[in-house]
Protein backbone atom coordinates (compact mmCIF):
# COMPACT_ATOMS: atom_id res chain seq x y z
CA UNK A 1 0.00 0.00 0.00
CA UNK A 2 1.41 3.62 -1.05
CA UNK A 3 2.57 5.53 2.18
CA UNK A 4 0.00 8.31 1.87
CA UNK A 5 -2.94 6.08 1.59
CA UNK A 6 -1.51 4.04 4.37
CA UNK A 7 -1.52 7.65 6.32
CA UNK A 8 -5.10 8.21 5.14
CA UNK A 9 -6.38 4.88 7.06
CA UNK A 10 -4.72 5.61 9.96
CA UNK A 11 -5.69 9.24 10.45
CA UNK A 12 -9.44 7.95 9.60
CA UNK A 13 -8.91 5.32 12.14
CA UNK A 14 -7.80 8.05 14.66
CA UNK A 15 -10.60 10.61 13.87
CA UNK A 16 -12.74 7.20 14.88
CA UNK A 17 -11.45 6.32 18.05
CA UNK A 18 -11.31 10.32 18.66
CA UNK A 19 -14.99 10.71 17.90
CA UNK A 20 -16.18 7.78 20.06
CA UNK A 21 -13.69 8.99 22.92
CA UNK A 22 -15.47 12.64 22.79
CA UNK A 23 -18.75 11.62 22.75
CA UNK A 24 -18.20 8.97 25.22
CA UNK A 25 -16.87 11.49 27.40
CA UNK A 26 -19.28 14.42 26.87
CA UNK A 27 -21.99 11.54 26.93
CA UNK A 28 -21.06 9.21 30.11
CA UNK A 29 -18.79 11.36 32.55
CA UNK A 30 -19.22 14.92 34.09
CA UNK A 31 -18.51 16.99 32.34
CA UNK A 32 -17.35 19.55 34.84
CA UNK A 33 -14.81 21.84 34.29
CA UNK A 34 -14.84 21.46 30.59
CA UNK A 35 -15.73 24.66 28.96
CA UNK A 36 -18.45 24.81 26.07
CA UNK A 37 -17.95 28.60 25.20
CA UNK A 38 -15.23 30.66 26.52
CA UNK A 39 -14.72 34.01 26.79
CA UNK A 40 -13.33 36.42 24.77
CA UNK A 41 -10.87 39.32 26.69
CA UNK A 42 -9.49 42.57 24.84
CA UNK A 43 -7.35 44.95 26.56
CA UNK A 44 -5.31 47.88 25.17
CA UNK A 45 -2.29 49.53 27.24
CA UNK A 46 -0.94 52.82 27.37
CA UNK A 47 1.54 52.75 24.58
CA UNK A 48 -0.77 51.30 22.73
CA UNK A 49 -0.59 47.50 22.39
CA UNK A 50 -3.45 45.15 22.39
CA UNK A 51 -3.88 41.77 23.78
CA UNK A 52 -6.59 39.16 24.22
CA UNK A 53 -7.11 35.85 26.55
CA UNK A 54 -10.04 33.80 26.76
CA UNK A 55 -8.82 32.21 29.99
CA UNK A 56 -7.22 34.93 31.79
CA UNK A 57 -4.15 33.09 32.39
CA UNK A 58 -2.42 33.16 28.79
CA UNK A 59 -2.75 37.19 26.81
CA UNK A 60 -1.44 36.86 23.45
CA UNK A 61 -0.04 40.15 22.12
CA UNK A 62 -2.07 41.23 18.93
CA UNK A 63 -0.72 44.46 18.06
CA UNK A 64 2.28 45.99 19.15
CA UNK A 65 3.54 48.84 21.48
CA UNK A 66 3.60 51.82 18.85
CA UNK A 67 3.05 54.97 21.39
CA UNK A 68 -0.40 56.04 20.84
CA UNK A 69 -2.92 56.16 23.39
CA UNK A 70 -6.18 54.43 23.10
CA UNK A 71 -8.99 56.27 23.26
CA UNK A 72 -11.94 53.76 22.21
CA UNK A 73 -12.05 50.38 22.31
CA UNK A 74 -15.07 47.30 21.00
CA UNK A 75 -15.59 44.51 19.43
CA UNK A 76 -18.73 44.36 17.12
CA UNK A 77 -19.44 40.91 16.20
CA UNK A 78 -15.77 39.67 15.31
CA UNK A 79 -14.31 43.00 14.06
CA UNK A 80 -11.73 45.22 16.26
CA UNK A 81 -12.94 48.44 16.40
CA UNK A 82 -10.21 50.87 18.55
CA UNK A 83 -9.28 55.27 18.62
CA UNK A 84 -6.06 55.96 18.37
CA UNK A 85 -5.36 59.46 16.84
CA UNK A 86 -8.18 58.30 14.31
CA UNK A 87 -10.56 54.90 14.23
CA UNK A 88 -8.64 51.34 12.83
CA UNK A 89 -10.52 48.39 12.57
CA UNK A 90 -9.42 44.97 12.08
CA UNK A 91 -11.78 41.80 10.72
CA UNK A 92 -9.23 39.40 11.38
CA UNK A 93 -9.45 39.28 15.54
CA UNK A 94 -6.60 42.23 15.39
CA UNK A 95 -4.05 40.34 13.56
CA UNK A 96 -4.18 43.55 11.05
CA UNK A 97 -5.71 47.30 11.38
CA UNK A 98 -7.03 49.50 8.42
CA UNK A 99 -7.76 53.16 9.29
CA UNK A 100 -11.46 53.64 8.67
CA UNK A 101 -12.32 57.21 10.19
CA UNK A 102 -10.31 60.60 10.72
CA UNK A 103 -12.96 62.98 12.37
CA UNK A 104 -12.76 62.02 15.93
CA UNK A 105 -13.55 64.23 19.16
CA UNK A 106 -10.24 64.12 20.80
CA UNK A 107 -11.38 66.56 23.60
CA UNK A 108 -12.62 64.13 25.82
CA UNK A 109 -10.46 61.47 28.19
CA UNK A 110 -13.37 58.99 28.51
CA UNK A 111 -13.71 55.80 26.79
CA UNK A 112 -17.56 56.28 26.36
CA UNK A 113 -16.75 58.68 22.71
CA UNK A 114 -16.99 55.03 21.06
CA UNK A 115 -19.84 52.80 21.66
CA UNK A 116 -21.27 49.31 20.86
CA UNK A 117 -24.93 48.78 20.41
CA UNK A 118 -25.33 44.95 19.64
CA UNK A 119 -29.10 45.07 19.33
CA UNK A 120 -28.82 47.51 16.98
CA UNK A 121 -26.50 46.38 14.70
CA UNK A 122 -24.31 49.52 15.13
CA UNK A 123 -21.53 51.14 16.53
CA UNK A 124 -21.76 54.86 17.80
CA UNK A 125 -19.04 57.26 17.79
CA UNK A 126 -19.01 60.84 18.96
CA UNK A 127 -16.84 63.31 15.92
CA UNK A 128 -15.77 66.74 15.51
CA UNK A 129 -19.10 67.54 13.51
CA UNK A 130 -21.15 69.19 15.89
CA UNK A 131 -24.17 71.60 16.11
CA UNK A 132 -25.70 70.69 13.32
CA UNK A 133 -28.48 68.33 12.65
CA UNK A 134 -27.08 67.64 9.06
CA UNK A 135 -23.85 66.63 10.78
CA UNK A 136 -25.46 64.73 12.63
CA UNK A 137 -24.39 66.74 15.90
CA UNK A 138 -21.72 64.99 16.78
CA UNK A 139 -22.60 61.64 15.84
CA UNK A 140 -21.53 59.29 13.06
CA UNK A 141 -22.28 55.17 13.39
CA UNK A 142 -20.93 52.36 11.82
CA UNK A 143 -23.09 49.20 10.35
CA UNK A 144 -20.20 47.50 9.10
CA UNK A 145 -18.16 46.53 12.23
CA UNK A 146 -16.24 49.86 11.63
CA UNK A 147 -15.56 49.53 7.84
CA UNK A 148 -17.65 52.62 7.04
CA UNK A 149 -19.00 55.57 8.43
CA UNK A 150 -22.14 57.28 8.57
CA UNK A 151 -23.30 60.61 9.98
CA UNK A 152 -26.17 60.34 12.33
CA UNK A 153 -29.32 63.02 10.82
CA UNK A 154 -32.31 61.03 12.16
CA UNK A 155 -33.00 64.26 15.06
CA UNK A 156 -36.40 65.09 16.14
CA UNK A 157 -37.43 68.22 14.57
CA UNK A 158 -37.88 69.48 18.64
CA UNK A 159 -34.66 69.92 18.73
CA UNK A 160 -32.76 73.30 18.19
CA UNK A 161 -29.29 75.01 19.29
CA UNK A 162 -26.02 73.42 19.47
CA UNK A 163 -25.48 69.90 20.17
CA UNK A 164 -21.90 68.58 20.72
CA UNK A 165 -22.45 64.64 21.76
CA UNK A 166 -19.34 63.47 23.93
CA UNK A 167 -20.90 60.16 25.56
CA UNK A 168 -23.37 57.28 24.84
CA UNK A 169 -24.33 54.35 26.45
CA UNK A 170 -27.45 51.70 26.54
CA UNK A 171 -29.95 51.26 29.44
CA UNK A 172 -31.26 47.76 30.41
CA UNK A 173 -34.56 48.28 28.39
CA UNK A 174 -32.53 48.88 24.94
CA UNK A 175 -32.49 52.80 25.25
CA UNK A 176 -29.34 54.37 23.63
CA UNK A 177 -28.59 57.57 25.38
CA UNK A 178 -26.46 60.56 24.44
CA UNK A 179 -24.79 63.28 26.32
CA UNK A 180 -23.72 66.35 25.17
CA UNK A 181 -21.25 67.57 27.94
CA UNK A 182 -20.81 71.14 26.64
CA UNK A 183 -24.36 71.76 26.23
CA UNK A 184 -25.43 69.74 29.31
CA UNK A 185 -28.43 68.12 26.77
CA UNK A 186 -29.25 64.69 27.01
CA UNK A 187 -30.91 62.90 24.09
CA UNK A 188 -31.97 59.12 23.81
CA UNK A 189 -33.32 57.06 21.22
CA UNK A 190 -35.05 54.15 22.04
CA UNK A 191 -34.42 51.94 19.18
CA UNK A 192 -32.94 52.11 16.12
CA UNK A 193 -35.55 53.18 13.90
CA UNK A 194 -36.27 55.74 15.97
CA UNK A 195 -35.28 59.36 15.90
CA UNK A 196 -32.99 61.18 18.61
CA UNK A 197 -35.42 62.77 20.91
CA UNK A 198 -34.28 65.78 23.65
CA UNK A 199 -34.72 64.51 27.30
CA UNK A 200 -37.56 66.81 29.02
CA UNK A 201 -35.56 68.66 31.91
CA UNK A 202 -36.96 68.09 35.26
CA UNK A 203 -36.60 69.44 38.65
CA UNK A 204 -32.86 67.89 39.74
CA UNK A 205 -30.46 68.60 37.39
CA UNK A 206 -26.91 67.90 37.08
CA UNK A 207 -24.48 70.50 38.20
CA UNK A 208 -21.83 72.57 35.66
CA UNK A 209 -18.95 69.74 35.60
CA UNK A 210 -17.27 67.29 33.16
CA UNK A 211 -19.91 64.43 32.77
CA UNK A 212 -19.74 61.39 30.60
CA UNK A 213 -22.30 59.26 30.94
CA UNK A 214 -22.75 55.14 31.45
CA UNK A 215 -25.71 53.17 32.98
CA UNK A 216 -26.52 50.84 35.91
CA UNK A 217 -29.38 48.98 34.52
CA UNK A 218 -31.73 50.72 33.57
CA UNK A 219 -31.06 53.50 35.40
CA UNK A 220 -28.58 56.51 33.55
CA UNK A 221 -25.00 57.67 34.90
CA UNK A 222 -23.45 60.58 34.91
CA UNK A 223 -19.79 60.62 36.03
CA UNK A 224 -17.89 63.73 36.58
CA UNK A 225 -14.39 63.18 34.88
CA UNK A 226 -13.56 66.59 37.06
CA UNK A 227 -13.54 64.67 39.92
CA UNK A 228 -15.48 67.22 42.16
CA UNK A 229 -19.40 65.92 41.60
CA UNK A 230 -18.39 62.09 41.67
CA UNK A 231 -21.46 59.90 40.21
CA UNK A 232 -24.87 60.60 39.73
CA UNK A 233 -27.85 58.61 39.05
CA UNK A 234 -30.94 59.13 37.00
CA UNK A 235 -34.37 56.95 37.05
CA UNK A 236 -35.57 58.50 34.07
CA UNK A 237 -33.12 59.19 31.25
CA UNK A 238 -31.63 61.79 32.63
CA UNK A 239 -34.61 64.07 33.23
CA UNK A 240 -33.79 64.32 37.17
CA UNK A 241 -30.53 63.20 38.85
CA UNK A 242 -29.54 61.70 42.42
CA UNK A 243 -25.87 62.13 43.24
CA UNK A 244 -24.07 58.66 44.76
CA UNK A 245 -21.87 59.36 47.86
CA UNK A 246 -18.70 57.90 48.86
CA UNK A 247 -16.42 59.00 46.40
CA UNK A 248 -13.32 61.38 46.87
CA UNK A 249 -14.10 64.52 45.53
CA UNK A 250 -10.12 65.37 44.26
CA UNK A 251 -10.30 62.62 41.95
CA UNK A 252 -11.33 62.08 38.28
CA UNK A 253 -14.04 59.57 38.03
CA UNK A 254 -12.61 57.33 34.83
CA UNK A 255 -15.23 55.04 34.32
CA UNK A 256 -18.15 53.50 36.07
CA UNK A 257 -20.11 50.67 34.79
CA UNK A 258 -22.25 47.49 36.61
CA UNK A 259 -20.60 44.14 35.79
CA UNK A 260 -22.14 41.46 36.75
CA UNK A 261 -24.72 43.94 38.13
CA UNK A 262 -22.24 45.33 40.50
CA UNK A 263 -22.15 48.92 40.13
CA UNK A 264 -18.25 50.23 40.39
CA UNK A 265 -16.36 53.05 39.79
CA UNK A 266 -12.63 53.67 38.63
CA UNK A 267 -10.91 56.92 40.12
CA UNK A 268 -7.47 58.11 39.27
CA UNK A 269 -5.19 57.25 41.93
CA UNK A 270 -7.16 56.07 44.01
CA UNK A 271 -8.19 52.55 42.33
CA UNK A 272 -11.60 51.05 42.67
CA UNK A 273 -14.74 52.04 44.60
CA UNK A 274 -18.24 49.57 44.70
CA UNK A 275 -21.40 50.61 45.60
CA UNK A 276 -22.85 49.05 48.47
CA UNK A 277 -26.91 48.72 48.35
CA UNK A 278 -26.89 48.57 52.50
CA UNK A 279 -25.33 51.18 53.38
CA UNK A 280 -26.17 53.42 49.81
CA UNK A 281 -22.88 54.27 49.95
CA UNK A 282 -19.38 53.63 47.27
CA UNK A 283 -16.49 52.18 49.47
CA UNK A 284 -13.08 51.45 48.24
CA UNK A 285 -12.32 48.07 46.77
CA UNK A 286 -8.51 47.45 46.24
CA UNK A 287 -8.34 43.99 48.13
CA UNK A 288 -5.49 42.40 46.02
CA UNK A 289 -4.30 45.15 44.21
CA UNK A 290 -0.75 46.67 43.92
CA UNK A 291 -0.96 48.39 46.62
CA UNK A 292 3.24 49.75 46.21
CA UNK A 293 2.15 52.89 44.23
CA UNK A 294 -1.02 54.55 42.95
CA UNK A 295 -3.67 52.66 40.97
CA UNK A 296 -5.90 54.01 38.08
CA UNK A 297 -8.78 51.97 36.81
CA UNK A 298 -9.86 52.87 33.45
CA UNK A 299 -12.09 50.16 32.82
CA UNK A 300 -13.99 46.95 33.78
CA UNK A 301 -16.04 44.27 32.30
CA UNK A 302 -17.46 40.72 32.96
CA UNK A 303 -16.78 37.73 31.80
CA UNK A 304 -18.59 34.11 32.02
CA UNK A 305 -17.16 30.80 31.28
CA UNK A 306 -20.20 28.33 30.34
CA UNK A 307 -19.18 24.90 31.01
CA UNK A 308 -20.45 21.95 29.47
CA UNK A 309 -22.87 20.32 32.56
CA UNK A 310 -24.40 24.10 32.31
CA UNK A 311 -22.77 26.17 35.14
CA UNK A 312 -20.73 29.05 34.87
CA UNK A 313 -17.80 30.86 36.26
CA UNK A 314 -18.31 34.84 36.57
CA UNK A 315 -15.58 37.33 36.75
CA UNK A 316 -15.14 41.02 36.52
CA UNK A 317 -12.04 42.28 35.12
CA UNK A 318 -10.73 45.80 35.52
CA UNK A 319 -8.00 47.38 33.29
CA UNK A 320 -5.39 49.71 36.06
CA UNK A 321 -2.61 51.72 35.89
CA UNK A 322 -0.84 48.70 37.42
CA UNK A 323 -2.19 46.08 36.10
CA UNK A 324 -4.44 43.53 34.72
CA UNK A 325 -7.31 42.24 37.92
CA UNK A 326 -9.72 39.70 38.21
CA UNK A 327 -12.37 39.12 40.45
CA UNK A 328 -14.94 35.76 40.78
CA UNK A 329 -16.62 37.11 44.35
CA UNK A 330 -18.33 40.40 42.89
CA UNK A 331 -15.26 42.68 43.50
CA UNK A 332 -14.65 41.99 47.01
CA UNK A 333 -11.05 40.62 46.46
CA UNK A 334 -8.75 40.92 43.75
CA UNK A 335 -6.25 38.90 41.57
CA UNK A 336 -3.52 40.63 39.33
CA UNK A 337 -3.02 38.58 36.10
CA UNK A 338 -0.42 40.74 34.02
CA UNK A 339 1.25 43.69 35.10
CA UNK A 340 1.20 46.79 33.01
CA UNK A 341 -0.58 49.81 32.28
CA UNK A 342 -3.64 49.15 30.90
CA UNK A 343 -6.32 51.91 29.25
CA UNK A 344 -8.88 50.32 28.01
CA UNK A 345 -10.95 47.17 28.15
CA UNK A 346 -13.48 45.04 26.19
Amino acid sequence: MPKIASYTVIAIALAVVCGVICCKKKNDINSTGIIAIPYSLYVADSMGALYHTNDGKTFTQLFGQDGTTVQGLVIADTNVIWIKNIVFYSNNGGVNFNPSYSYVTHATAWREILYNVPDEGRVYLCTIYTNSKANGNGVVFSETGGLSWAKDTVWATTITGNVAITSFTQLSDGTVLAYDNTNNRIFYRANRADHWHETTTGVTLLPAATFFISHYGAKALACDYGGTWGVWYSNDKGSNWTQYHGLPTTKHILCANAPQNVLMAGTDSMGLYVYNDSTQLFARATNGFDTTVATSVYGMVAKTNIYMDGTTDNFIYVAASTGIYRSSDMGKTWTMLKAGNYVAIY
